[in-house]
């Protein structure tokens, strides 16, 4: 079930990141939007759009409600927008790649962080996936919960 899971997600995201891709680019070869704001701007929208697929067809089984999944889900997407938009600018104005590569290098490896915090707490499936980390993530988690109780 794992594989399967993993498939899906990737399946996903790949559609995610295509529309991300999308997105940047009429941004900022059209609409003349300063290369990190469209990013932003394209990541939002995508990222948005994601959690629906996700929680209905690659995390199905979720044990999580919807709107404590929904916050984990938005609040992990609010760290991937500032590793996203760090790692680009510092593929750009430091290895000097263009801006679409760099974007698709960063999703790679935002991706699989995400894929890892999203299986183990947005959508908490358990049983799956051995935890080589242990409880390391469970003070975050407890934060989270925390917050969303608030």
């Amino acid at each position: 079930m794992y594989l399967t899971r993993l498939i899906r997600y990737t399946t996903i995201g790949t559609v995610a990141v295509i529309l991300d891709l999308m997105l940047l680019f009429i941004f900022v070869e059209f609409l003349n939007i300063f290369y990190l704001v469209a990013a932003a701007m394209a990541f939002i929208i995508a990222h948005s759009s994601n959690y629906y697929v996700q929680r209905e067809w690659g995390f199905k089984e979720t044990q999580q409600g919807i709107k404590r999944s929904y916050a984990y889900f938005i609040s992990f997407g609010i760290v991937g927008i500032f590793l996203t938009i760090g790692l680009l600018a510092f593929m750009v104005e430091y290895l000097g790649l263009n801006y679409l590569l760099g974007r698709w290098i960063v999703s790679l490896i935002v991706g699989g962080f995400m894929f890892f915090l999203h299986y183990r707490i947005t959508f908490k499936i358990r049983g799956e996936l051995p935890n080589p980390l242990g409880d390391r993530f469970k003070p975050l988690k407890e934060q989270m919960q925390r917050l969303i109780k608030l």
